[in-house]
């Protein structure tokens, strides 16, 4: 892909995750590129691109739109997500080296300092902090074609990167005691204790998201309580 695609690639993702370009927006090429500043040319490669990436949403009769991201499609990719990425750390957990568990380590330490000082950025660098730990767990599967098809099923998840401005912080901290326990598996080379971290990690955040979007059900804590007190009576 040119330079000019990418930097067109980049920049409508970015819109797209930013909530720029709504769901269900129309996108048109000689739209984009009187807003980007661009040819048609470079604006059409990265509109494909992220079409095939199911970001965006292609129909030959109607052009191309921002998905509508409905309650069962989004859950359903978190639960391929799931799938994936505990694939991706069963396999890493005999194969990282000394140097790849010092390189999760730091990044599970800027993470927890960036969540303690609640800089005005925290919320950008979290999520580019995150993006990195679990990429470097899918390099370590050493399995190239399985960390392509989990990317793939990240992507089409914009509404992942925006789930994070809904975290409070007693989320985010059970997120990163997920990412130490991750690690620890990784350092005893446990595979199946690595999967099941993993998986247990990515539906936490799948079930959080549910409960953010349904304002009129308790919160997970709450509902634990009032199992339990119907379990006394």
């Amino acid at each position: 892909m040119s330079t000019g695609a990418d930097r067109a690639y980049q920049q409508i993702r970015a819109n797209i995750i930013s909530g720029v370009y709504p769901a269900k927006s129309h996108l048109r090429e000689k739209q984009l590129a009187e807003e980007l500043n661009m040819s048609r040319t470079p604006i059409r490669e990265a509109l494909r691109r992220l079409a095939a990436e199911g970001v965006l949403d292609f129909s030959p009769q109607l052009g191309i739109f921002v998905p509508s991201w409905g309650v069962e499609r989004v859950e359903q990719l978190y639960d391929l997500r799931s799938m994936l990425e505990s694939n991706c750390a069963e396999l890493a957990a005999t194969r990282m080296t000394r140097a790849d568990i010092l390189d999760l380590q730091d990044l599970a330490e800027r993470m927890e300092m960036a969540v303690h000082k609640q800089e005005p950025d925290a919320l950008d660098r979290l999520t580019e902090l995150n993006k990195a730990f679990h990429e470097r767990i899918m390099t370590c599967s050493g399995n190239d074609r399985l960390k392509e098809l989990t990317l793939n099923a990240i992507n089409q998840l914009p509404i992942l990167h925006r789930s994070f401005r809904r975290y409070e912080p007693a989320q985010w901290q059970r997120s990163l005691r997920h990412h130490r326990d991750l690690i620890d598996a990784f350092i005893v080379r446990d595979a199946h204790w690595a999967a099941a971290m993993m998986r247990a990690h990515i539906l936490a955040g799948k079930y959080q998201l549910r409960l953010a979007n349904e304002g009129d059900l308790p919160h997970a804590d709450e509902a634990a309580r009032a199992s339990a007190d119907h379990s006394a009576s």
